[in-house]
């Protein structure tokens, strides 16, 4: 997930930041969502990472294919 997309889904930055329990300047300086906020996003926002989920399983069976 980029950063865009989080702040999309969070409905905006501040939104985002209040949700992470972070500063908005803190969002803003990132460059990219850091591992641990992107855990965190995880365990409190499953459902934005539905799709993702689905599209590992799905290459994990084409894997198991191939074998």
């Amino acid at each position: 997930m980029t950063k865009d997309e989080a702040i999309q889904k969070a409905g905006g930055l501040r939104a985002l930041a209040r949700l992470l329990e972070i500063t908005p300047a803190a969002v803003a300086q990132w460059d990219a969502i850091p591992k641990a906020r992107i855990w965190q996003l995880k365990v409190t926002q499953p459902k934005w990472f539905k799709n993702e989920v689905l599209a590992r399983k799905q290459h994990s069976k084409k894997q198991k294919q191939r074998i």
